[in-house]
């Protein structure tokens, strides 16, 4: 989301690192109250805001007490609630509150907030090694938050992952992602924070060397393979725009949806979104018109292609007859529509010369492997998105005790298809980026097919 421009330039930062009354849930609580908040707590929060931004310049301000109940046989050494100002040297102006006393079970744990001029961006849990429905939120300029589903499975972690990780880089001869730069400079910050607070004086850091790390957002353009046949690339689950969709395209976009399928009835709605703060580069979107059975191809892609003011990625094409689909390579010849493909009313049908294919219900095993067996890209366009529950979904879901989509979506996204929704959008995202079928669940549906 950061990559993508979605807060816009984030000028402003709160990070929260409330430990909680470490004599309460640890059986060894003398190391914590020996160091304070900052070395277990701040330092989660710290690092992200490292990684993203690169390194902190200046502490402000900083200030430090004492807070702790007078029924606690042991005492803490150090102060147990901190609270700081740090500017990054390219990044927003940070807010750190990192406390032994705010118990465990505040609102706020490790909690990251990120405003920038187009939006806000809202981290639940910075110490998480999970993911989850809601644990990252986006709020564009004048709208609530959305909670922004994974996309795509995350693998589960442990704490023992890191050190793992730094020992195989150093086996392969590679330099790791966690440098050892950046964390000496979390360590110099806290140390920082600590003097500010006993001095009054601002401390200046030299940074260490230290780089940010935020990754590039994905593209999802078609492009030409060194065969020379055109490649496209798409995200996991698409969402259907029209005029009776169950949620704004803004909505949609702001939950983190890449792929939108429109239908002209909902041109109008969805260019508005799309050109409004906040929004997603366009590279790292999939935008797909719909012709309708009913529509002529050219007035249709014209009203597309005019209301979102940019040519179309791809176009799929209800009643693919031959004159239709003439028509649509035509705009693509003329360089405002980039892919056509038909949507197929018989999933078994195939479409060799092209890279994208509709269909109408979720094809079979094997007119699915001649699908990409030929290089096409399959987007399931579902008016009602049950229709992809059948009784391996429902039976995977009772197995994993979530709703019957999101197992259906998960096993869609498995298989190569790209489901493309118009109803219950949030719930087929998180199920694209659930890890359902993770490690034995995978291979007992493997197996299945």
């Amino acid at each position: 989301m950061l990559a993508d421009g979605r807060a816009g330039r984030v000028r402003v930062a709160d990070a929260t690192a409330h430990v909680g009354r470490v004599t309460e849930w640890h059986d060894r609580p003398a190391s914590f109250l020996a160091v304070g908040p900052l070395y277990d707590g701040a330092v989660y929060p710290l690092t992200l805001l490292v990684a993203w931004f690169g390194p902190f310049e200046t502490i402000v301000s900083a200030d430090t007490s004492r807070p702790w109940p007078d029924r606690e046989r042991q005492r803490p050494d150090a102060p147990t609630h901190v609270e700081a100002v740090l500017e990054h040297r390219d990044g927003p102006r940070v807010q750190l509150t990192a406390s032994l006393y705010a118990p465990h079970r505040a609102r706020e744990f490790y909690g990251l907030e990120l405003h920038g001029d187009d939006g806000s961006l809202y981290v639940d849990d910075t110490g998480a090694q999970a993911d989850g429905d809601d644990r990252v939120q986006f709020g564009r300029v004048g709208r609530e938050y959305t909670p922004v589903p994974p996309t795509t499975p995350a693998p589960s972690g442990t704490y023992a992952d890191g050190p793992a990780d730094l020992a195989g880089s150093i086996r392969r001869g590679e330099a790791d992602r966690s440098t050892a730069r950046r964390g000496a400079h979390v360590v110099a910050v806290c140390e920082a924070i600590e003097r500010v607070a006993e001095t009054g004086d601002a401390v200046h850091l030299d940074g260490g060397g230290v780089d940010r790390d935020r990754p590039a957002p994905p593209t999802f353009r078609l492009s030409d393979t060194p065969t020379g046949r055109a490649s496209l690339r798409l995200p996991p689950v698409g969402a259907l725009v029209r005029d009776r969709t169950a949620a704004d395209p803004a909505a949609l976009l702001d939950s983190g949806s890449r792929l939108l399928v429109v239908e002209p009835s909902g041109a109008a709605a969805a260019g508005s979104a799309l050109t409004a703060p906040g929004t997603a580069d366009w590279d790292s979107l999939h935008l797909a018109g719909l012709v309708p059975a009913q529509r002529a191809v050219d007035r249709s892609i014209d009203r597309l292609t005019t209301a979102l003011g940019d040519p179309l990625d791809s176009v799929l094409v209800r009643k693919p007859t031959a004159d239709r689909l003439a028509a649509a390579t035509r705009l693509c010849d003329d360089g405002r529509v980039r892919a056509v493909g038909p949507v197929l009313a018989s999933p078994s049908d195939t479409a060799d010369d092209e890279s994208l294919v509709g269909v109408t219900e979720p094809p079979d095993s094997t007119a699915l492997s001649a699908h990409h067996r030929s290089g096409t890209r399959v987007m399931a366009v579902l008016d009602d998105p049950t229709d992809l529950v059948d009784d391996r979904a429902r039976a995977l879901a009772d197995r994993l005790d979530c709703a019957p989509l999101r197992a259906a979506v998960a096993q869609a996204v498995e298989r190569g298809v790209v489901p493309v929704v118009g109803t219950d959008f949030e719930t087929a995202l998180a199920g694209a980026g659930t890890t359902l079928l993770a490690g034995d669940e995978r291979a007992r549906e493997a197996t299945s097919e």
